[in-house]
């Protein structure tokens, strides 16, 4: 069954025995207190073949900064701390939980240790609403990706695995209504 998630003024469209809501969890483990920063969902999907499965990590924003904008350096640079740091916090949530290795941790109803991808199949997907160009696009995901560089080699992950897409690329992904 596919779960409606509202994020951001964006409605995905996410399989609800697949998912998993981070931010939900995180408040699970911290008891409320000490929060630390993670990514919307953590989603499963099938692969091409029955045996392959394909990890996203999606954080949805409503806006950002306009990265051809001189101006607007210093926010360009602090969105990109704050979505490193998210990234690199759901990476670990993500493979501690298929690792069994936090007792408060509830995996999505279909997931299993067998059924963790390989990192060649980790996406981190970045949904930006709002007045944002596509040809923008690739700019912010290689912005990102150069940020997340050290955090990417450490989980074998090549450039591609970071993607940005506007409502117009989501929609056309399947991930948002």
């Amino acid at each position: 069954m596919t779960a409606h998630q509202n994020e951001s003024g964006l409605t995905f469209l996410l399989p609800e025995d697949r998912l998993l809501n981070l931010d939900a969890t995180v408040a699970t483990i911290c008891n409320g207190k000490n929060h630390f920063p993670s990514v919307d969902f953590l989603i499963f999907r099938q692969g091409a073949s029955s045996t392959e499965w394909i990890m996203m990590l999606i954080e949805a924003k409503s806006s950002a900064p306009n990265p051809t904008n001189p101006k607007s350096r210093q926010q360009v640079n602090w969105f990109l701390r704050e979505l490193s740091e998210k990234f690199r916090y759901s990476l670990a949530l993500a493979a501690a939980m298929s690792l069994e290795a936090h007792p408060t941790i509830v995996r999505p109803r279909t997931h299993n240790r067998r059924q963790m991808p390989s990192p060649g199949n980790w996406h981190l997907i970045l949904v930006i609403s709002g007045d944002f160009k596509t040809a923008w696009c690739n700019l912010w995901a290689d912005k990102l990706a150069s940020h997340l560089k050290s955090t990417l080699r450490a989980w074998g992950l090549s450039r591609s695995s970071v993607q940005v897409l506007n409502k117009e690329l989501a929609r056309k992904v399947g991930l948002i209504a």
